[in-house]
């Protein structure tokens, strides 16, 4: 008898074409429903406790590391499944748009993203469940998740003409490290432009920061700013990952992108800033005193970067601030 995962691999088989398969009675729908349920059961099992945001961030978008006892493995798996069961069913949730059920040809449309959680669940929950029933087998098969060079250089020349050029599609896989890089970026542009703070030598040179150098800078000094709908500390947690995630070039699992975009959408919010209702895109994060925060943030350089004359210019930030 086949699985839940097999059965809805057979039927995005038969619906992609790719290959000469049975047809599958089961809708579409009853399909992915099946598969919840079965995902599911296998949570009643295996998670028990219930986590806070923050340790399903901290697990989640952790650095790769070496696991030394079985049971921490067992709690990695424990808190994928738990983000991925959630972020699976967002996604049957827009592939229904507002209909009572997915249909097929929806489910011919989001089929890469549905193999994409599968073959990413597949070695969690079978880790888990192997642990109770040695026999268990969620289905055969696998994926890469390093694209070659030549992919990444194909997709590169892709993204450079795809407005212009309604025929061109980047490779599905290839696509979320470009959606990763285009996420780090956001939050490093963010962090740098909430202080709106330049800095030259007289060569009109930007000094070399490491890495958080303006995260670590808002961290350190939270009661310059007010966010009103993400918890600032989450996000060093998801910017590194991102890091890691670009310089080896590898696939995200199928949850972790659109759990990143739903911790970190909050930083880029546009809220409104007066009682009357005026509107401001950057609304999302406020500054109390903004000269004091400018100036707090030229002596942390200084402090920091000890060596060298430097020019300071104050601007202005993407951020709604006072005028002190």
């Amino acid at each position: 008898m086949r699985t839940a995962a097999q059965v809805l691999l057979a039927k995005l088989n038969a619906l992609d074409g790719t290959f000469k398969t049975k047809r599958i009675r089961a809708s579409s729908d009853t399909c992915l429903e099946n598969l919840v349920t079965h995902l599911r059961w296998l949570q009643s099992r295996h998670c028990s406790k219930k986590h806070t945001t923050e340790y399903l961030v901290s697990v989640v978008f952790r650095q790769p590391k070496r696991f030394n006892r079985d049971s921490e493995i067992a709690a990695y798996c424990r808190t994928h499944l738990i983000v991925a069961i959630s972020q699976f069913e967002r996604l049957i949730a827009e592939m229904k748009a507002g209909h009572t059920e997915v249909k097929a040809e929806k489910l011919r449309k989001f089929s890469p993203l549905v193999h994409d959680y599968l073959h990413d669940l597949r070695p969690i929950v079978e880790y888990l469940e192997r642990r109770k029933d040695p026999d268990y087998e969620f289905f055969r098969g696998s994926k890469s998740y390093q694209p070659m060079g030549w992919q990444l250089f194909r997709a590169s020349r892709q993204l450079a003409v795809m407005t212009v050029n309604s025929a061109i599609r980047i490779d599905h896989n290839v696509s979320h490290i470009a959606a990763v890089f285009m996420l780090r970026q956001a939050l490093e542009v963010k962090f740098e432009r909430i202080i709106g703070v330049s800095l030259l030598d007289k060569w009109y040179q930007s000094p070399k920061l490491r890495h958080g150098f303006h995260y670590g800078f808002i961290k350190d000094n939270l009661s310059y700013f007010e966010f009103a709908s993400v918890d600032f500390a989450r996000l060093e947690q998801i910017y590194k990952w991102c890091s890691v995630l670009l310089h080896q070039a590898i696939q995200p699992f199928a949850w972790q992108l659109p759990y990143a975009f739903s911790v970190t959408e909050g930083l880029f919010d546009s809220d409104p800033v007066t009682e009357t209702g005026h509107w401001s895109i950057h609304g999302g994060v406020r500054i109390c005193g903004k000269a004091a925060m400018q100036n707090a943030f030229a002596e942390h350089f200084v402090r920091s970067y000890d060596h060298g004359i430097w020019c300071v210019q104050y601007g202005d930030t993407e951020a709604v601030s006072d005028v002190v």
